[in-house]
């Protein structure tokens, strides 16, 4: 698989502006956290956590973390690293 490199507009779009409960909800969901945001680029379909490789798990955890803390510029940073991870996928 070539290496992910597209921008994840929607999420970037959400921490320019101010994060509520409903980002904080949308966090903790896979189909709609960061790394879903990932999912839906890559066209693949997403059955369960175990789907994904131990790296995009705790990614996504630690950026729900991020946005719970309130800590815009760490949720940016995993944002970045999602971007560039080669695969989300379990082998």
């Amino acid at each position: 698989m070539e290496l992910m490199r597209q921008n994840l507009a929607r999420w970037r779009t959400y921490l320019d502006g101010s994060i509520d409960s409903v980002h904080l909800i949308l966090a903790r969901d896979w189909r709609f956290c960061a790394i879903g945001e990932r999912i839906e680029k890559e066209g693949k379909f997403f059955l369960k956590e175990e789907d994904l490789c131990y790296e995009a798990r705790v990614l996504g955890y630690d950026f729900y973390l991020s946005l719970r803390n309130h800590n815009k510029q760490r949720a940016y940073e995993i944002l970045e690293i999602i971007e560039k991870i080669h695969t989300i996928w379990r082998a």
